[in-house]
């Protein structure tokens, strides 16, 4: 179990609007927040199911948050309290001496507290924060075995994981929903010594998805989409 106390700086927004006019930028606040956590690990069936779960709650005083102003049409930093709460549950089974299986799940509740009657953010208090998804999930699987290639003896690794990101508040108003999407990645690489050459593709299966959206005013909103199939290749040197 932890307890732990955060702070993040004070700062200016990216995107001034006072400047123009010989105004002072006013600044945002500096960020608090307590956290309380509380976890256990186990293992199972002679160590080769491992158990881990966690449950916490957050508590963020002036959270720095972006929001879009109508009124001056840019995105600036806003400071609004939330608090979020949730559970963490983990699995990894070990099904042959090269392969095993991985699982997790997550939820999270997390909303606006405390927001001033009339803010001109839109938001309210009660409302999710944008972008944090109630439910994620995660689904892997890792092959790693002995591999000779030619005289020189390494290691194979493969992982391919499945990655689940639930349905989010686009804003702070809640102007919009954004539906959840789950994308597929890959990696494979052979390591020797020191050395490891690898291949890997994110979002695997070129799942067309969405990371963010705004409302700009009534029944005009955009949103952005997730990147799309990456696929490359790579070397890494450990010393």
């Amino acid at each position: 179990a932890t307890v732990s106390r955060g702070a993040v700086s004070a700062g200016y927004p990216v995107v001034q609007a006072n400047g123009v006019y010989g105004n002072a930028e006013p600044p945002y606040p500096t960020s608090t927040s307590w956290t309380y956590e509380a976890g256990f690990k186990t293992l199972w069936l002679d160590k080769r199911l491992g158990l881990n779960g966690s449950v916490f709650y957050n508590d963020v005083k002036n959270g720095h948050l972006i929001v879009f102003d109508a009124t001056q049409s840019y995105f600036g930093t806003t400071s609004l309290d939330y608090r979020s709460k949730g559970v963490e549950l983990e699995a990894v089974a070990s099904l042959s001496p090269t392969l095993k299986l991985s699982a997790g799940i997550g939820y999270t509740d997390a909303e606006l507290v405390d927001v001033p009657a009339g803010s001109s953010t839109g938001a309210k208090s009660g409302n999710r924060v944008p972008n944090m998804p109630k439910l994620n999930a995660s689904l892997g699987v890792h092959y790693e075995a002995p591999v000779h290639i030619g005289h020189a003896e390494g290691r194979l690794k493969a992982a391919l994981a499945w990655q689940y990101v639930g349905r989010r508040a686009a804003d702070v108003k809640e102007s919009f929903e954004l539906p959840g999407y789950g994308v597929v990645n890959a990696r494979i690489g052979w390591q020797h010594g020191r050395w490891e050459i690898y291949a890997f593709a994110w979002n695997l299966l070129d799942k067309q998805y969405l990371v963010a959206g705004q409302a700009w005013t009534t029944g005009v909103s955009s949103v952005r989409l997730g990147q799309p199939r990456v696929v490359g290749i790579g070397a890494t040197l450990r010393f």
